[in-house]
């Protein structure tokens, strides 16, 4: 088998767990959570106690006060800020660790929650449902949503999955089926929401603890991505994705400048991908104004017969009619 073939059989393998269905109604279990919030974002924290009020579990949540990066001199433990590593970085690290460590005592599962996602209803029942039914027990961290990427063997994959427990709906209203996605080798970015079940939390805060104690050297999420790869973290996700990064925060300013920003256009790219397995994605609602923006971009460029051509191929390659051979 060749190097290539290896990578292949690589990227089409998936384990997940046996779907479950998760459905509305109160919030019943224990499990507890914390969002991150910067002081200086107050309209942050007012629109998460909002979406929190709104689902009936805001008695389940703190309020952590974030690292502000760009204020501190120096670290929470002492240490001066390591060269190369970014202020906001850091703070954005010893935050997680922070809000982890308030709960290192729980005896039930627990989310960390930074105040720029949007939460869909099936938030806590997926929570709930999966600690009772303990589809956790093999992940020490398991995400709600996570970076997809632009690897079209991994897309494919995960589309195939998504669509899957969409399908597993009885009727247009009905709620869908969820699984827990093994992404250990996949993961690569994102830390907006995730849960710790109460057999991982020792040792996951052991492993940001390990983490903060070499500089840190890296941001919270490829420090992650770096003990996932080196066999030290098992990573889950939840899919179709329950939270979602708000595209505006996601993209920031750059929907001003994007007529010109090339940054802002491939940010924009990753994030309508990002979005397209968020369990409530409406391109043709919420995210109408980013998707309208690539498509006019695309719209501008000179015309690429061979740019046509594979990413017509590559659609293809993504749909249910390619096979692998």
């Amino acid at each position: 088998m060749t190097t290539s073939d290896n990578w292949r059989c690589k990227a089409m393998t998936t384990t997940f767990s046996s779907p479950y269905h998760v459905t509305l109604g109160p919030p019943s279990g224990s499990y507890r959570g914390a969002y991150i919030n910067l002081d200086r974002h107050p309209e942050r924290r007012l629109e998460i106690d909002n979406q929190l009020n709104a689902l009936g579990i805001a008695d389940r949540y703190i309020r952590l006060s974030a690292v502000d990066g760009t204020s501190i001199k120096s670290l929470p433990d002492g240490k001066s800020l390591p060269v190369g590593m970014s202020p906001a970085a850091a703070g954005c690290f010893w935050s997680h660790y922070l809000a982890l460590e308030k709960f290192r005592s729980a005896n039930t599962c627990v989310h960390i929650l930074e105040d720029d996602a949007i939460l869909t209803s099936y938030l806590p029942q997926i929570i709930d449902n999966g600690q009772r039914e303990r589809q956790f027990d093999k992940f020490d961290i398991v995400f709600t949503e996570t970076f997809v990427g632009y690897n079209a063997w991994f897309l494919r994959r995960y589309k195939k999955i998504h669509n899957a427990l969409l399908a597993k709906r009885q009727s247009v209203n009905a709620d869908p089926s969820f699984a827990v996605i093994d992404i250990t080798s996949d993961y690569m970015a994102t830390t907006s929401s995730y849960f710790v079940a109460p057999h991982a939390i020792e040792r996951v805060l052991a492993t940001f603890k390990r983490g903060l104690d070499m500089g840190p050297r890296l941001p919270f999420d490829l420090f992650l991505c770096q003990e996932a790869s080196q066999g030290r973290l098992k990573i889950g996700c939840i899919f179709p994705f329950v939270t979602i990064i708000r595209l505006d925060r996601i993209l920031q300013s750059t929907i001003s400048t994007i007529d010109t920003d090339a940054e802002g256009h491939s940010k924009l790219a990753a994030a309508l991908l990002r979005y397209s397995f968020f369990v409530n994605c409406d391109f043709d609602g919420y995210a109408k104004t980013w998707l309208d923006a690539i498509r006019a971009k695309r719209a501008s460029r000179k015309p690429d017969r061979q740019l046509e051509v594979m990413t017509e191929m590559l659609g293809f390659v993504m749909s249910d009619d390619f096979r692998t051979f």
